[in-house]
């Protein structure tokens, strides 16, 4: 895929990010029994979403750019070339979703850690029709069993990790081709 762990390391796949990007990634791993915590910003412009008050001034402590504090109803032309999201787990349907348009309009790559529920448990038109888009486009899914067991604020919880790449969206121009 495009987002791959080599030697302790996150990487990006060469000419995955073209443009300015949304990334907001928190790292964690633990390696011979040495916790690892950090958040991954790849060198890249990143606009960062976060409700939380608490979060965002960490974030711009850390001179992150918040562009805004709900991603549901966040509205924006300009294109993401990847989108790495944790929403709330409550409404992480409509947020997966709501990447998914987002992408839809240009291409991109997506990142998500859902409720595993979610998925496992498709008892809303908008969880069935999620799944449909998900299978549309050759998403990997990936089950983590208590994946926030050793997180600050911990919780016994599967996740799902959702790794997907919709096109890239090809344009004509009737002013350069003619």
């Amino acid at each position: 895929g495009n987002l791959t762990l080599k030697d302790g390391t996150l990487v990006l796949k060469a000419g995955t990010m073209k443009k300015p990007g949304f990334l907001r990634l928190r790292v964690w791993a633990i390696d011979e029994n040495v916790r690892y915590y950090g958040v991954a910003t790849a060198g890249y412009d990143i606009d960062c979403i976060e409700a939380d008050e608490n979060l965002q001034h960490i974030l711009k402590g850390k001179e992150f750019r918040v562009v805004y504090n709900d991603f549901l109803t966040y509205d924006t032309m300009k294109e993401y070339d990847l989108i790495v999201m944790n929403p709330p787990f409550s409404n992480g349907c409509k947020h997966l979703l709501k990447a998914l348009e987002m992408q839809q309009r240009n291409g991109g790559a997506i990142v998500c850690l859902l409720n595993a529920e979610t998925l496992k448990n498709p008892c809303t038109n908008d969880r069935q029709y999620l799944q449909r888009k998900l299978t549309e486009y050759n998403a990997k899914v990936e089950f983590i069993q208590d994946a926030f067991m050793d997180a600050e604020r911990k919780a016994a919880v599967e996740i799902a990790l959702i790794k997907v790449q919709l096109p890239e969206v090809q344009r004509q121009s009737f002013i350069l081709d003619g």
